[in-house]
């Protein structure tokens, strides 16, 4: 019966102390100090979205994408925020992985139709590999799409796939 208590008491005793030292390293320490200290906390932390995209940053800083991807891939399994997929594409892109990235930003612009940003990133990648043809055909629709909410990042948005769309037809 004993161990009973110390076994249940035990685990939520230790990963409140790991969010402790995680908000502890997240906000005192020189992002560059506190990874090795982040490492230890991820037994502890595993199955906390915040934490593994906290140090998937951490692992994109060190250029080491292929952990930044299993981390982000990981935290994927525990939520399914739109700024998760939204970093896990970027990740496949830093891993020349288009393919898998269009998925991602495909999978947002499916479940929240109404947002820009999905569609922005699929005509700044189309742009980035030079598949001309389909930059040109999501650029048009991005910048005739009327999405939920018009601020001012979409027309930065808008303005920038103008700009891109000028260079293309200029070149």
């Amino acid at each position: 019966f004993f161990f009973v208590i110390i076994f249940y008491g035990g685990y939520p005793t230790i990963r409140a102390r790991a969010y402790l030292e995680w908000n502890y390293l997240e906000h005192t320490k020189s992002k560059r100090d506190n990874y090795a200290d982040m490492v230890n906390l991820y037994p502890a932390l595993s199955d906390c979205s915040a934490f593994l995209i906290s140090l998937a940053k951490h692992e994109e800083a060190k250029y080491n994408f292929f952990r930044e991807e299993e981390l982000l891939r990981q935290s994927v399994s525990y939520s399914s925020t739109k700024e998760l997929y939204y970093a896990l594409g970027q990740c496949y892109e830093r891993l020349n992985n288009f393919t898998a990235a269009l998925k991602c930003y495909s999978l947002i612009q499916s479940a929240m139709p109404g947002l820009m940003k999905p569609r922005y990133l699929k005509v700044i990648l189309y742009y980035k590999i030079g598949d001309r043809n389909k930059f040109i055909k999501e650029a048009d629709e991005a910048l005739s799409f009327n999405p939920k909410k018009y601020n001012q990042q979409v027309v930065e948005m808008k303005r920038d796939i103008k700009r891109k769309l000028e260079s293309y037809y200029n070149q």
